[in-house]
């Protein structure tokens, strides 16, 4: 191995780690719905089929094409085969980073560098998602623009140059979003050349605009792409992935690499006197948005060789000098480590799907109770998707744009026990699945002689009060209650063995008003339950 393999395979080492961790992601599984509707059907969604809040209203379904791709994956090779092909796209998105690196004419130590950054900025979005085909197109989409700029944007390579954006962007309109992405970045190409008297490269974007019209939904592509930029703010609070970069969340520490980066290098240009290019003011933008939602960082990351080609025309010789070098062997080190760290890849020796963010358990205690299946179920975003595909029966909300409105009413619901349960009985739910989380509201437990006792519970006991819902079911994760009026004969409460609940629990013990008996038989029977439940993953 050449000496420059060697500081590339140095620098992939982050992406690989990354790439190798286990699937996670619980928007999988309404697109793995929607991928399998369409090829069952042999159509594109236009409306929603998959919630009873939502029943029948227009979709566009900007994704459609990936989620065939993944329903196909996922019919020949299940799970795992999607896992390979997570892989796979990581490693295209890589492959197009070194790519653009060496289109920049960096030196061995800036391309690891380049790589190392992409490999920890990454990290957030490495997982089984319909934008890991944009990614790709996008690092493959930047190493062509960069080529063409190295070589003078020569007007007779403008032809095939149209050519290809138009193909490029007819297919990547199909198969996500990112598309936009796509377009601004040879926006900011096409500038470039137009600064260097080139104007009729101002062509590249409007072809790829034009391009990207040609889809399904025609343009209401372009509506529904606004509606998620008009949504975008009033929901970066509730949506994980589109809030900011968290300097204590471990996978975001890449971003943060990215966008300090990028600040370094504009600040060593300005100190040379040296203005970036549009290109490389584009991805300083990119990156300090990234510090705002989080999802834009696979994207700035994907540039991070035009940052470091940036400081070695600002510092001629930068990377043929000492320092440069060992930091950049440090810099390999460190997004290693961390990609190691954050992504933990050993774990898809196990299982390459962790079902940490899906409620397994629930939804393998729902499907054996079929007397549950027609009621109104109430569900978290999150837990949707999955919830769909594994029951096949309509969910409250999922993961899709179509809920945006619910989760705004959802979120100011949450504000009392009064609110929520005007909520819930508003939009007639029946059954709630609600997770299981470690938040406590000061109580009262009032004795027999009529003494209040100051106690923390749980905070399920005032949102889903006894008297109206029964809890049916608790592992950990996920809680289901069903309204009493609706609870069928044969599904069991859980009247005393409450999770979190231990404290209330203890005083009614001690007042004897706990019926032991019933509460060893809870015990065995939450048990038994939990043991007989067959394991998904």
């Amino acid at each position: 191995m050449s000496r420059a393999w060697r500081w590339e395979a140095a620098g992939a080492a982050a992406l690989a780690a990354a790439a190798l961790a286990p699937a996670a992601d619980c928007d999988l599984w309404w697109h793995l719905s929607a991928g399998r509707l369409l090829l069952d059907e042999g159509a594109v969604p236009r409306a929603d089929w998959l919630s009873w809040t939502r029943h029948g209203a227009p979709w566009v379904d900007f994704e459609w094409l990936a989620q065939a791709a993944f329903a196909a994956t996922h019919l020949v090779g299940g799970v795992a085969g999607l896992w390979a092909l997570k892989v796979l796209l990581l490693a295209a998105a890589g492959a197009g980073v070194l790519a653009l690196a060496r289109a920049a004419a960096l030196a061995a130590p800036g391309r690891a560098a380049a790589l190392a950054l992409f490999g920890a900025g990454v990290l957030p979005r490495a997982d089984v998602r319909a934008e890991l085909f944009s990614l790709a197109l996008f690092a493959w989409l930047a190493a062509a623009l960069e080529r063409r700029r190295a070589a003078g944007w020569r007007p007779e390579r403008l032809g095939p140059a149209l050519a290809g954006t138009a193909a490029l962007f007819a297919l990547w309109a199909n198969l996500h979003a990112g598309f936009a992405m796509g377009l601004a970045l040879a926006a900011a190409y096409a500038l470039d050349a137009a600064v260097s008297g080139r104007r009729a490269w101002l062509w590249l974007p409007a072809v790829g605009a034009a391009a990207a019209s040609l889809n399904p939904y025609g343009l209401g592509l372009w509506g529904a792409l606004r509606e998620h930029a008009r949504d975008a703010g009033a929901l970066s609070g509730l949506i994980l992935e589109w809030g900011p970069a968290v300097l204590t969340r471990l996978s975001h520490a890449g971003a943060w690499s990215v966008t300090a980066a990028a600040a370094a290098v504009v600040f060593l240009c300005a100190r040379r006197g040296r203005l970036p290019a549009a290109p490389e003011l584009f991805a300083l933008a990119l990156a300090a948005s990234t510090l705002r939602h989080i999802r834009l960082c696979g994207y700035a990351a994907a540039l991070a060789p035009l940052a470091a080609a940036a400081a070695a025309r600002a510092a001629h010789g930068l990377w043929e000098r000492e320092l440069p070098r060992r930091l950049a062997a440090a810099l390999c080190g460190a997004a290693f480590a961390l990609a190691l760290v954050a992504a933990r890849p050993w774990r898809s020796a196990l299982s390459v799907y962790d079902p940490v963010l899906v409620p397994d358990a629930a939804a393998a205690w729902l499907a054996r109770r079929p007397e549950l299946a027609p009621l109104r179920m109430y569900n978290p975003w999150s837990w949707g998707g999955y919830l769909g595909w594994r029951l096949g029966r309509p969910v409250y909300q999922d993961g899709r744009y179509l809920f945006h409105a619910l989760l705004a009413e959802q979120a100011d619901a949450v504000r009392s026990p009064e609110a929520w349960g005007a909520l819930l009985e508003r939009r007639g739910v029946e059954l709630a699945l609600l997770e299981d989380e470690p938040l406590m509201r000061p109580s009262r437990w009032v004795g027999q002689d009529g003494r209040e006792t100051p106690v923390q519970r749980p905070y399920y006991v005032s949102y889903m009060p006894r008297e109206r819902w029964a809890l049916v079911w608790a592992d950990g994760k996920a809680l289901v209650f069903v309204r009493r009026d609706r609870l069928p004969d044969g599904v069991a409460e859980l009247r005393w063995l409450k999770p979190r609940d231990g404290a209330a629990l203890a005083l009614a013990r001690a007042a004897g008003l706990v019926d032991e008996a019933a509460l060893a038989a809870e015990r065995e029977r939450q048990a038994r339950e939990l043991a007989e439940l067959p394991a998904e993953f």
